[in-house]
């Protein structure tokens, strides 16, 4: 039976790859474009709030922050819609490539959609999606389980970065912010504008936090569960790694992601890590 190090490169499964690739590209660009513009509104705000006097452009700005978060609230199931998608085409590669059954009631994605996702992709070539330096001994049913575990502990890593700097970036702000109130001693009128043209921009940041803060705790139950059994030598069935599948396929489909440039700032770090891991796991199995 062909293993999944060498079934991962075949042509139909780097299909899915880039499909989903552009999928989830094609939704993040949505996030963040509405991301930038709620940034730009809030950096906006206070400079016009503060130090214009003019009550008529203050106005017109309050009935712009309006209509910006109505916006923001009526398209979030538009933006999730892609997300969905490269969730439903990672999904298909895992168990195609896992040799895992596909659940009765999940749709199978449009193979005419997949092929024009993937015309549309444009960045490298891939290649080697799951680590190959997997010891040969270890049981097929484990290797798949340590794919997944590096796929979720990936999803961690990333996740946490990013939330701690959306963390660290709106305590900066308000505070930032309540300097400017205190320094030129703003009056109360300005302050109630002020705040709730905000609103829009705290309550995306906060939505982003919150996504990204439930998808590492789902992540973290996984990896949990994987370990105990992984380092332990415990016998994984097909139902165990298909459980853990639909956990993985659920949390995919979280609105709140990652740019990708951090996954370019921090690639060779967290692949270093995996390394070691890969390491440790192969010396228990020795």
């Amino acid at each position: 039976m062909q293993s999944y190090k060498e079934k991962q490169n075949s042509p139909e499964l780097i299909r899915l790859l880039k499909a989903s690739t552009v999928a989830y590209k094609n939704a993040k660009s949505r996030e963040f474009a509405v991301t930038y513009i709620l940034l730009f509104l809030a950096i906006a705000y206070p400079i016009t709030y503060i130090f214009l006097k003019d009550n008529s452009v203050k106005e017109s700005l309050f009935a712009v922050s309006f209509f910006v978060t109505v916006t923001t609230w009526v398209l979030t199931d538009y933006f999730k819609g892609n997300t969905t998608k490269g969730a439903l085409l990672k999904e298909q590669f895992d168990v195609l490539l896992f040799g895992l059954p596909w659940k009765f009631m999940l749709p199978k994605p449009d193979m005419a959609d997949v092929v024009s996702l993937e015309k549309e992709y444009t960045g490298n070539e891939i290649q080697d999606w799951y680590p190959t330096n997997i010891s040969e001994i270890i049981p097929e049913n484990t290797e798949v389980a340590i794919c997944q575990r590096i796929s979720s502990s990936w999803d961690i890593m990333i996740r946490s970065k990013y939330k701690s700097f959306l963390t660290i970036s709106l305590f900066a702000y308000t505070f930032l912010v309540f300097m400017l109130w205190v320094i030129k001693s703003v009056d109360g009128r300005t302050i109630f504008l002020l705040y709730f043209s905000s609103l829009s921009f705290y309550s995306h940041i906060i939505t982003l936090i919150r996504g990204n803060a439930s998808a590492i705790k789902k992540r973290t139950t996984i990896v949990s569960k994987l370990d105990d059994y992984i380092n332990n030598k415990k016998q994984f069935t097909k139902d165990n790694l298909r459980d853990v599948q639909d956990e993985i396929y659920t949390i995919r489909q979280e609105p709140a992601k990652v740019p990708d440039f951090y996954f370019r700032l921090y690639n060779r770090k967290i692949k270093e890590t995996f390394e070691l891991y890969i390491q440790f796991v192969n010396s228990i199995y020795l």
